[in-house]
């Protein structure tokens, strides 16, 4: 690729060759002459063309620059035209007036270009300059102005005009070192202005002090200072950075290590040379160079003053940096603290969580291996949480955790952990367990605070939880030991929740069990591995059948016939209950469509809700669902739920029971006596049948009498609120007739019937519809209910 040469280098290369084809020429030639002059006209025409061409922001500045040259070359042509006109030049002369006026232009230019890229300085930077410029002032004043003022051949007005050149010099000596040496910031432009004024400086003093020694001549090699002052100004306004923005070229002040010197030499020069002066003896030198020292003295007494403030402002600033980095400090390590605590606590409870938990196990288990202690861990397992959470939304179930993290917190030992694992599981270390009963004690108040009402808004609550108990010794590992205690807390679940189990080893097994039903609950309705069973209920004055409670029932493929104990709390916990559910529904609807009336009226078909049921949304569209597409008659249709899913969400549970009842459906409250409210409480739901607990019938048996008062009042109450009462589990004849005196009519149990197939179910429906009394029924395996 050609170079192509910028204007300022051929400016540059220019002026460099006139240069030196002017030291070539003859000293006293014309054409010597006009070379100066075509030189020096040119820099102040190149700084023109400059301005035309980049058109920088402050374009005063390089015209004061301009008329500075100008103003010069205007001395240097009369003074030739005097020389060549052989005339005597006056002392002082206009030339002198011309080549004065140029130094207040040239003044205002470096003053103006050193604001433009450094501001306008600080007052030490200043007082530097200041500094160098008195050192500069001695000098001139030892080396010409003392001279001049001395000389007695020369008139006031010459004196004063020669003076005046040194003095000017001083002064931009002041505005060179304050605004471009000492300022920083500068570009190419500027720098190459710096050199041409330092240059001119150079060549002033220089020529001056030939002048006073008479030792000047035209051509001498003085000359190219002036010269390559007019050529450097010309290039640096040529050059492209003359324009730029003050912010695109700045850099770092002179460094410490130029500037501080130079200071230090410039403020040694004036004592240097008043301690000359006083050895040689000259008054005047003495006089002015003592002012200027006193002067120094002060300015430089200013600068330590100021300088001391500004390290003492450092020192505060330092001061006050360093106690916000203390607070920075203390704020982080309270950030770390706060970070540490979320990293191993619950954010809602504020309990230990899983991660603290198993480590302090661990460390608890190893503590125990080293001195034969003993580990207990609790698992605690609300029951029915997510009922709540899904009927009075996710903050009521917030608040709840919190609640029962303030009673877990209060039924331990000090020095347990109590952990939130997770959802609604909590767990409680116990590192030093000295008998088994320890921990059942804990487990015991657990369950006895848990019970307790809670209040939330205008919802009152009764929880449970189900508690797992396990033991470590040494040998035993962490996982381990949750694993026993989870395995223990679904046997309480198994055994009725509200309650707490001892880990055994026969645990296991069933609790690898119930992961292999929650597996086999996937696509178990689809191969029709449920089925129905059928409780008949009966009148118990006369034997009359009133009706059918649709009991379900699981053939497993591999396990065979299981137990609704065994996979119901599993379905519910797994909300596998609300197709299940909705499943029943529909069968049972279906097979009681088809069974004939009786002569007192049609029979009626029970169908079990779960909680959750109660709250699914879809349970009234899943109701109108199953009656309208099996035909059954609304009042043929008895929905059973039980006092906890009332209680969970009362609100939500009256409004679609209502709803159901409009179809004619009636609603009985299962098991009752065994849940959390009272008689008082059902005024509030819709409710038609109290279905009294076989656990409160059981005490009906044999010759006890002590739960005779209780059930009567059920009874006799349930009466009063108008409902009818249902009995369950009756198995002997002395509960049947107790119950009957007592005022209750209908119940049902193994004294009557035990469940029966759809099948036979069916036929004794039709026996039913042409006799009035079957007088209960024989069992199954007689044969008798298997008759057409």
């Amino acid at each position: 690729m050609t170079w192509r040469p910028s204007l300022w280098q051929i400016a540059l290369g220019v002026g460099t060759a006139l240069i030196a084809v002017y030291f070539l020429l003859p000293s006293q030639g014309l054409a010597h002459s006009v070379i100066y002059l075509v030189i020096g006209f040119a820099g102040a025409l190149a700084v023109l063309l400059g301005i035309h061409r980049h058109r920088p922001a402050d374009r005063l500045t390089w015209v004061f620059f301009a008329l500075g040259s100008a103003f010069s070359m205007l001395a240097d042509a009369l003074a030739i035209v005097y020389d060549q006109m052989g005339w005597e030049l006056p002392d002082p002369s206009l030339v002198d007036v011309l080549y004065l006026l140029a130094y207040p232009f040239l003044f205002v230019a470096v003053l103006r270009l050193g604001r433009q890229v450094s501001g306008r300085g600080t007052r030490e930077r200043r007082t530097d300059a200041a500094i160098v410029t008195m050192g500069a002032f001695a000098l001139c004043w030892r080396l010409l102005i003392g001279s001049y003022a001395g000389d007695s051949s020369l008139t006031w007005l010459a004196k004063v005009t020669l003076a005046a050149y040194p003095i000017m010099d001083v002064g931009i000596v002041f505005v060179l070192a304050s605004s471009l040496l000492f300022g920083g910031a500068r570009s190419a432009a500027h720098k190459i202005v710096a050199v041409a004024m330092v240059v001119m400086l150079i060549g002033d003093i220089g020529y001056l002090l030939l002048e006073l020694h008479g030792a000047y001549t035209d051509g001498s090699a003085i000359d190219v200072t002036w010269l390559l002052n007019y050529v450097l100004i010309g290039v640096a306004a040529l050059h492209p950075s003359m324009a730029a923005q003050p912010a695109s070229v700045r850099s770092e002040p002179m460094g410490r290590s130029t500037w501080m010197p130079t200071v230090a030499i410039s403020a040694a020069i004036p004592p240097a040379l008043l301690v000359v002066s006083g050895i040689a003896l000259r008054r005047a030198d003495i006089g002015v160079l003592g002012v200027t020292s006193l002067l120094l003295i002060g300015m430089i007494l200013l600068r330590m003053d100021w300088m001391v403030g500004r390290l003492s402002g450092q020192a505060q600033e330092l001061a006050e940096q360093a106690a916000t980095l203390r607070k920075a400090l203390a704020v982080r390590d309270d950030l770390e603290a706060d970070l540490r605590h979320q990293a191993f606590h619950d954010s809602l409870t504020g309990l230990a969580n899983r991660a603290l938990l198993t480590d302090r196990l661990q460390h608890a288990l190893s503590a125990a291996e080293r001195n034969g202690g003993t580990v207990g861990l609790i698992l605690c397992d609300l029951d029915g949480f997510k009922t709540v959470n899904d009927s009075l939304g996710h903050p009521a179930g917030d608040a709840l955790l919190i609640t029962v993290a303030d009673r877990l917190a209060s039924a331990v030992r000090s020095g347990d952990t109590v952990a939130r694992l997770g959802g609604d599981e909590f767990a409680v270390l116990m590192d030093q367990v000295v008998d088994p009963s320890d921990a059942t004690a804990v487990a015991g108040r657990i369950v006895r605070l848990l019970h307790e009402q809670v209040r939330l808004d205008d919802h009152a609550l009764v929880v449970s939880a189900s508690i797992g108990i396990s033991l470590g010794t040494a040998g035993k590992s962490g996982q381990q030991l949750l694993a026993e205690a989870d395995a223990a807390m679904y046997e309480a679940k198994s055994n009725g929740k509200n309650g707490y189990a001892m880990f055994e080893p026969s645990m296991r097994s069933r609790a690898v069990e119930r992961l292999r039903l929650t597996n086999a609950f996937d696509g178990a309705l689809e191969r029709e591995e449920f089925y129905l069973e059928f409780q008949p209920q009966f009148a118990l004055d006369g034997g009359r059948l009133e009706g059918f409670e649709a009991l379900v029932r699981w053939h497993h493929p591999t396990l065979g016939a299981l137990s609704p104990m065994r996979f119901i709390p599993l379905a519910e916990e797994t909300g596998f209950i609300v197709p299940l559910g909705r499943w029943v529904l529909e069968r049972a609807c279906a097979a009681a469509a088809g069974w004939p009336a009786t002569p007192e009226g049609a029979l009626t078909m029970s169908v079990n809700l779960s909680p959750r049921q109660l709250i699914d949304p879809h349970l009234v569209a899943d109701v109108a669902g199953a009656l309208r597409r099996s035909g059954l008659a609304g009042e043929q249709l008895v929905i059973e739920i039980t006092e906890t899913s009332l209680v969970t969400d009362a609100r939500r549970s009256v409004d679609a029971l209502h709803k159901i009842k409009k179809m004619g459906v009636r609603v009985a409250v299962d098991d009752f006596g065994t849940g959390y409210s009272s008689l008082g409480q059902l005024r509030n739901f819709p409710i038609d049948i109290l279905k009294i607990d076989k656990s409160f019938v059981d005490q009906l048996a044999g010759e006890r009498t002590d739960g005779f008062g209780l059930v009567e009042a059920i009874i006799r109450l349930a009466h009063e609120l108008d409902l009818s009462t249902v009995a369950e589990g009756i198995e002997d004849t002395a509960q049947r007739e107790r119950l009957t005196q007592m005022g209750c009519w209908s119940g049902q149990g193994f004294l009557m019937s035990r469940p029966l197939s759809q099948r036979v179910a069916e036929n004794v429906a039709r026996r039913a519809a042409s006799e009035s009394d079957l007088a209960y029924l024989p069992a199954p395996e007689d044969g008798l209910l298997d008759a057409g």
